[in-house]
């Protein structure tokens, strides 16, 4: 997985899979903008070590009908971002049994 480059290269998506260990928010001063409101996120068991996965604002989800439960299994394409000295993966899309969830497009806007 490659960290975001702060040259001019585009970032490389990088595609995880493993067990969601919990599931929670981000402040969203973690992300560049003291808007009010959090976004949800998780962290993610991986066979190489747990990683955090930012997500995007818990409405998005209920508004598509799309549900992660702790001790799912789920697949995560996204950029490695480090953020106010966080690294995590930022979701482009998440995956569970047959649902698959865009959350930003292939430039990183989001869709919410």
């Amino acid at each position: 997985m490659s960290i975001l480059n702060r040259s001019s290269e585009p970032a490389q998506e990088t595609t995880l899979e493993g067990q969601v260990e919990i599931l929670g928010d981000f402040r969203r001063t973690i992300f560049g903008d003291a808007r009010a409101g959090r976004h949800s996120g998780l962290l993610l068991k991986t066979d190489s070590g747990p990683v955090t996965i930012h997500l995007g604002p818990l409405g998005y989800f209920v508004k598509n009908n799309f549900q992660i439960k702790a001790g799912e299994t789920l697949s995560v394409i996204g950029i490695r971002v480090e953020r106010e000295q966080v690294l995590l993966l930022q979701a482009r899309e998440v995956r569970i049994h047959q649902q698959r969830l865009r959350l930003r497009d292939l430039n990183g806007r989001p869709l919410w």
